[in-house]
Order: C-alpha cells, then structure tokens, then sequence
C-alpha cells in the first residue's frame, strides 16, 4: 500500500527551526549577504537614518540586501519588494523575517543611488577576481528603456509655436472686438474671461518654448527632463525613453559595463563603453563585438588612434542558401575580380585577399576610418551589378527590376599590426 505524502498544518515544532537553513547552502541569498556584510558602506556613501518618528530604523545593510537581490530576480518595484519580503523564501531570509514597507525602501533607494551606482562598479572587480570574467570576448549591444510618463504630457516645439501663433492671432482679435466695444459703451476695467484664459495659456505655452530652448531640444517631457523621444519597442512607436547600453563578458555572461543615455541612436557610444570597462573592469577584451550602429569612421578611428592597430573590415557577402544562385561562371568569373578591385580603389579602399566561389564572394578589404561599411559593399554591389548588366546583360539603361546580388551582407573585424 503506497502512503501519500500530505502536509499537517497542525504539527509543531518541539524546536524552531534556525534561520540558517531555511535555505541551501548554494542559493543565491547567501552571496549577496556575505558581499554587502563585506562592505563598508560608508566608504562608499551608503547610509541610512530614518528621520521619520514611529518607523522602523531599519539597518543599511538590510535595505542594500533587499535591494540588490531584487536585482538579481528582476523585481525593481519598491511594493513589490515589499510583497516579496512575505511571499518570497530569499527575501524573508534575507530581512530576517522584517518586512519593510516600500516607502522605507524607496527612500533608501532615493537617499543612496550614486553609492548604489558605485556598488554595481565593485561587483565588476569581484567577478575579475574570481576568474568569472575572460577578457577575451566583450559584446555591445543596448535598447530602448521607456521613461515612466505619457506622450500626452510632453511639450513638442513645432506643435507648440503652432499653438502660440494660433493664440496671438486670437488674442489680437480679441483685444480689437475690446476697443471696439469700448468706443460704443461705457468701458469696463474688467478683463473678459475668454481674453484672461488665452492670456495665461500664451505664458505657459512661451515658458515651455523657454525650457525647451534652455535644453536644446525639440521634445520634453516636464516630469522627466532627461528622457528624449525615440522608438521604443516596448510601446511599438516613439516614446520619451532612455538608450540603455551595456557590454557583457563571453565566459559568464556578465555585465561588465553599462549605461543610460539621451542619444537616440549608437554612433558615438562605442568607445565610450570601452572606455567604462577599462575604467571598471581594468582592461579590454582582445575583441569587442557590436553591430554596425556602433560602427562609424570617427569612433573607430578613435580607437584605431588610442590602441595604435589597423581595423580591417572584412565583408563577406553570402546571401542565405534560398536566395543564391550559382553565376559566377566562365568570362565573368574571371572579369569580376578585377572589377571589385578598380570599384574598391574609388573609395579608397584595398582588397586584401578575395575568392569566387560559385553562388558567393569573400573579400578581406582595408576600409578607411572615414567610410562605413555599409557605404563600402552597398557602392561595390551596385555599381558592379550595373557592370555585369551592360556587358553581360546586353542592357544600356533601364536597370529596374534587374538583380544579380542577394539582399544584404555578413561582416566581421580583423585586426592586423601595421605593415
């Protein structure tokens, strides 16, 4: 007979359990108590003194553990950090079955967010020192983070010197109809209600234009300055949002780098992100990967300057299986090597090696730091799709509609020493 296994509420404990193993000894909880109690937290100016009479003072400590294992299981809510401190085993394990509320946590939070930046750098050098970071291979990629406030209550400074031309016109219509009612009645010292309200709607409308002038900007939002309009997938149109960014290391995947800014797009954060994990993690990797919104002339001439080696692009165009076709044959194939060389040498650029294959073509090409890539492959496939279709193709113009290269194609990045 098979006995099931069922809970009995009613049973107690002839001892109470120790704190200690409400958890095993491998979980997650552990390694964040034992980084924080390792801390000081004032070197690194993180306090915390409730001023507030009949709260709890609750340690830093305590908070910093709440905080950063909320990090670790993507709970970034004060509240529900503070539903997680009665439901969730490493939280209570963690607050020692305290329960703060999540205005003592967010005040903490507000209280202590450039020690918490500093807190985040700190675990980048532990992770080095323990041999979890390899330095070898560093991806740098970002998105779009939404700020938390609505496209309605943002200022736009076309929509607004629209509206501010719409109501001086008014209000001057308004002020004429004034004068002449007054020159046929008894004229009245009060202002009329409708000329008051468009009066104070103008100021309002020419103290935005201010701040948005002040800022440099075309969008702002008034309860928060900073966020910038771009496209947000999150909301699947333009937002006010942050460019969030971050590199991450190939051996454990962690981040050993990460930023927040106002640029809608990537093309001067490259070696700005190098430049935090030198600054964080003390070195670079010996290859960094991104894609090409990071890539521009100027950025990897930057780097190219700094760490004094040649940057070769090396485009390969391969279309998916699907889309290729075997014409590289006979006249052409021998042809077509000479006429990617002379079209690569008018922008400037030198191919090093190259080999025809039947459906595809593999170039190594020198690319000066001026030109992107994309302009590079995009001229080269196009003006030698031209060629081919004039000598090959018997066609002298008229060239719609007629395609020899497939959609698109893969490049990487070798380094090679100067010579």
């Amino acid at each position: 007979m098979v006995h099931r296994i069922d809970t009995d509420y009613s049973q107690a404990f002839l001892l109470p359990p120790a704190l200690e193993d409400w958890i095993e000894p491998t979980h997650p909880a552990r390694f964040i108590r034992e980084f924080v109690e390792a801390l000081e937290l004032e070197e690194m100016d993180i306090v915390w003194a409730s001023g507030e009479k009949g709260r709890p003072a609750y340690s830093a400590q305590l908070l910093l553990k709440l905080w950063l294992y909320g990090y670790f299981e993507r709970i970034r809510s004060s509240r529900k950090r503070e539903k997680a401190c009665r439901d969730h085993i490493g939280f209570v394990w963690l607050a020692g079955m305290h329960r703060p509320d999540h205005n003592t946590l967010n005040n903490f939070f507000r209280s202590n967010k450039k020690g918490i930046r500093n807190l985040f750098k700190k675990t980048v050098r532990v992770a080095v020192e323990a041999d979890m970071v390899g330095f070898v291979l560093h991806a740098v990629d970002g998105t779009k983070i939404a700020a938390r406030v609505a496209n309605r209550g943002g200022w736009n400074k076309k929509k607004l010197l629209a509206l501010l031309e719409k109501l001086d016109s008014k209000i001057t219509e308004l002020e004429k109809q004034l004068e002449e009612a007054s020159a046929c009645d008894t004229p009245d010292d009060a202002l009329p209600k409708e000329l008051g309200e468009r009066q104070a709607l103008r100021k309002k409308v020419r103290s935005a234009l201010h701040r948005l002038e002040e800022k440099n900007k075309e969008h702002l939002h008034p309860s928060d300055e900073d966020a910038c309009v771009m496209p947000c997938k999150e909301q699947n149109r333009n937002a006010f949002a942050y460019n969030g960014k971050a590199v991450a290391d190939e051996t454990c995947c962690i981040p050993v780098a990460c930023e927040a800014t106002c640029d809608c797009n990537d093309e001067q954060q490259l070696n700005a992100m190098l430049d935090k994990v030198q600054e964080q993690a003390g070195q670079n990797a010996k290859r960094t990967v991104a894609d090409t919104g990071y890539a521009t002339g100027c950025e990897l001439a930057r780097r190219s300057n700094r760490t004094r080696r040649c940057r070769f692009i090396t485009p390969t165009h391969a279309p998916p299986k699907a889309l290729r076709h075997k014409s590289l044959y006979g006249n052409l194939r021998e042809h077509l090597g000479d006429v990617l060389r002379a079209l690569a040498e008018r922008k400037e650029c030198r191919v090093k090696e190259g080999h025809l294959m039947p459906d595809h073509v593999h170039m190594m090409i020198a690319i000066p730091p001026k030109y992107a890539v994309s302009q590079v492959v995009g001229y080269i496939k196009g003006k030698s799709a031209i060629h081919i279709a004039r000598v090959y193709g018997g066609r002298k113009r008229n060239f719609v509609g007629q395609h020899f290269w497939a959609r698109g194609f893969f490049v990487s990045t070798l380094d090679l020493e100067p010579g």
